[in-house]
């Protein structure tokens, strides 16, 4: 049984579309990214927010969410370096802080979270 709905095919299809039309259309590729995240589909968004990076390197909320992914992935040494990559970009970005902090508290470095959340 296919458990994505139709509005998902129907979604991505359209958006496949506006991508395949603009290949640099960041805010379709953006828009795809979080419709591949709601359907839980963590690869497929992780693939895709790669290619928006290549294009805006100096993202901080790429970088985020980039780290978020794989943070949800269980690779918390490889989602803290997107989470400090966010940080340098934008020293007082929130999101990026608590993010950090939750992956060194699944590492079992309180020190470590606290003090990020700190900085």
């Amino acid at each position: 049984m296919n458990t994505l709905t139709s509005d998902f095919q129907s979604d991505k299809t359209q958006l496949l579309k506006k991508i395949s039309k603009t290949p640099n259309n960041t805010a379709a590729m953006a828009e795809l990214v979080q419709l591949y995240l709601k359907e839980g589909m963590l690869q497929e968004a992780k693939a895709l927010l790669e290619s928006v990076a290549e294009l805006h390197p100096n993202s901080e909320a790429i970088q985020n969410n980039l780290g978020t992914i794989l943070y949800r992935q269980h690779y918390y040494a490889e989602a803290s370096e997107y989470f400090i990559r966010a940080l340098k970009l934008k020293p007082d970005y929130i999101d990026a802080m608590y993010n950090l902090a939750l992956v060194y508290k699944a590492q079992d470095k309180e020190t470590d979270a606290i003090a990020s959340l700190l900085a």
